[in-house]
């Protein structure tokens, strides 16, 4: 698939129209999933729902599944994000 790029704009506050992009953390980049958050009982943006990847094919294709939301970074204001599936671009 070879995608390039992951990114999202920001919706509110300081960072409403700022580009958002998918960044590893600790070599992983990291996805929530919805159906983990209905098993655990927890909140999406809880730790227990993490799942990591590696690269951003596999993100993209578990983004196209529509169960998770990924995790994007704003450099200029240092602030992460969550982010569902139709909000995000996936750049080939």
């Amino acid at each position: 698939m070879s995608v390039i790029s992951i990114s999202a704009k920001g919706s509110r506050g300081k960072v409403k129209g700022k580009a958002f992009f998918a960044k590893q953390c600790r070599g992983k980049y990291v996805l929530h999933s919805k159906s983990i958050s209905v098993i655990s009982g927890k909140p999406l943006r809880f730790a227990v729902n993490k799942v990591l990847v590696t690269t951003l094919d596999e993100a993209a294709l578990l983004l196209k599944a529509g169960d998770h939301h990924i995790r994007l970074y704003n450099e200029e204001y240092k602030q992460w994000n969550l982010r569902s599936p139709e909000h995000v671009l996936v750049k080939k």
